[in-house]
């Protein structure tokens, strides 16, 4: 199913004081099929990357939506997709929310691989390409979170090993494997040409705002639809789209 429809968004407002800490992404690798035979010379199996990248992915709960999001930085934001949230926005005009308080919006719930809850806060919700950024709320505000390691999308090549972490049907942190079946495929989102990564992975309702990661356990795309009777299709936005999105 494709991502729900809410009001529409507005031109942003001056992006929070937090976004400042969004990390930079790593630098361009040499090619694709460099970036596989490094995985190889490592030897890291999908047991590792998985356990590697467990920590780093949060169940998302709010009124209306189970979903799933990933830990980009230690003082705790998340990324995750706009529909997993949307119930939470309560005035849906605005694209760009306040960091400072939750009197606007209602507080998401992120609940950790060991059964920890903390409250979360929206810092950006991009409807039309589907990206929202939250602030994890911990009681100690100087507590510090373990972050995913960032990879290049670009660095992606076809028929590349790939795995998605999400709770489909409610079932928290199930990881599904897939290879990579095409880059750069638009008109899926409410923007059609913001590029999707095609994936042949097992994506169901509640993979919404999942990490997709390559086998080196590194962040290359947000899970965000799947085509309505379709089997065995999914979509991931590229990595160095978000972050660019992010930032402009």
């Amino acid at each position: 199913q494709q991502a729900p429809t809410v009001a529409p968004a507005v031109p942003a407002v001056a992006s929070p004081g937090p976004l400042a800490l969004l990390p930079e992404l790593p630098a361009q690798a040499g090619d694709a099929g460099e970036a596989r035979e490094q995985t190889c010379s490592q030897g890291q199996t999908l047991v590792e990357a998985v356990a590697a990248t467990r920590e780093t992915v949060v169940t998302l709960r709010s009124k209306d939506t189970v979903g799933a999001g990933v830990v980009v930085d230690e003082t705790g934001l998340v990324l995750t997709n706009f529909h997993v949230i949307a119930g939470e926005i309560r005035d849906p005009s605005r694209r760009v929310l306040g960091a400072s308080t939750t009197s606007d919006n209602g507080v998401v719930r992120a609940r950790f691989a060991d059964g920890r809850e903390l409250p979360a806060v929206l810092l950006v919700a991009d409807r039309d390409q589907d990206i929202a950024l939250l602030h994890l709320r911990p009681a100690d505000s100087a507590e510090r979170f373990k972050a995913v390691r960032l990879g290049r999308s670009s660095a992606l090549a076809v028929g590349e090993g790939v795995f998605s972490v999400g709770t489909p049907l409610g079932l928290d942190h199930s990881v599904s494997q897939g290879i990579v079946a095409a880059m750069g495929r638009t008109h899926i989102l409410r923007s059609k040409q913001t590029p999707l990564i095609q994936l042949d992975a097992s994506i169901n309702v509640g993979n919404s705002g999942g990490p997709l990661f390559n086998l080196r356990g590194e962040l290359v795309g947000v899970t965000t639809a799947t085509i309505e009777r379709a089997q065995g299709i999914g979509f991931a936005i590229p990595v160095d789209h978000v972050f660019a999105l992010l930032r402009a």
